[in-house]
């Protein structure tokens, strides 16, 4: 906990190399149960880990932490952090229909309809036609419409839009 507290500190300093190496010495120091006895210390290890190692070009480092998480991970919110590395390490490898895959993936898990697959004019089109279904909709519809369960799952469902479009 000591360590991970002090690679945060090195990370938000813009330090990633001594916050990768902190975070790598701490995960020395778990125990073998650790996803079992010590499960959100791990998820915050290993999302730092994921984070601080693609900042690195620690590729191989990064998909190790990435593939713990998904593994271990016991919720989507859980994993979230992660998916965006992956997605994020997908698309500076040129993988973009791989991203796009990880994002649809996702947003399924957050309840979110959304093709399979599209190229970018279909999704503008999607996006449009969005648009002008709630420029339609009266306050009321408007107040009516399924709400997010927090503030944190909208900007997770946002995140992951965002990149699609780039996508």
């Amino acid at each position: 906990d000591f360590f991970v507290l002090v690679a945060t500190k090195a990370l938000e300093r813009a330090d990633h190399v001594a916050g990768l190496s902190y975070l790598k010495l701490t995960r020395l120091f778990l125990p073998q149960d650790h996803w079992l006895n010590h499960y959100y210390l791990s998820i915050r290890l290993y999302c730092l880990l994921a984070n601080a190692a693609y900042s690195c070009g620690r590729l191989d480092d990064a998909n190790d932490a990435i593939q713990n998480v998904l593994k271990e991970g016991q919720s989507i919110e859980d994993k979230l952090d992660v998916y965006y590395v992956l997605v994020t390490l997908l698309m500076s490898s040129k993988r973009a229909e791989d991203a796009y895959s990880v994002c649809h993936e996702v947003l399924s898990q957050l309840d979110e309809n959304i093709p399979a697959s599209c190229d970018a004019q279909e999704l503008a089109a999607l996006l449009r036609k969005t648009n002008n279904v709630l420029n339609t909709m009266s306050d009321s519809e408007l107040l009516g419409m399924k709400n997010m369960d927090s503030s944190d799952r909208l900007y997770s469902v946002l995140r992951f839009y965002s990149i699609m479009v780039v996508v």
